[in-house]
């Protein structure tokens, strides 16, 4: 799933590296998982600084696997991420099209940031 990161303002905004995540239920309650930075199978551009002027974008990419074994941990489903584009931001609430289904691995990978032309 890509997030897509929009400079609405009117000056340049600075981004480096991954961004912060949590994933929540139905409920918006926060789901015990892992999140992996740059452990994706999509390429991780690494972290690196990016300016975003107003109008351009950024994306990043979670990834999850949705694997279940027999005796395992209880499979988590989410709904919506909740994304912080860099350290101290407020949270903004991000929802899928369908559910985050994390089956038993409790896993979400991210990429870093990278400059994004849509």
């Amino acid at each position: 799933m890509p997030l897509d990161l929009i400079n609405c303002g009117t000056g340049p905004f600075e981004v480096a590296g991954y961004p912060s995540l949590r994933v929540l239920d139905e409920d918006g309650q926060v789901l015990p998982i892992t999140i992996t930075n740059g452990a994706s199978p999509m390429e991780d551009p690494g972290p690196q600084p990016i300016v975003i002027e107003p109008g351009e974008m950024a994306r990043a990419v979670t990834y999850w696997r949705n694997t279940v074994g027999d005796g395992g941990p209880v499979a988590l489903t989410g709904t919506a991420l909740e994304v912080r584009a860099r350290p101290g931001d407020e949270p903004q609430p991000v929802t899928s099209d369908g559910p985050i289904d994390l089956g038993s691995t409790g896993t979400l990978d991210v990429t870093a940031w990278e400059p994004y032309s849509g």
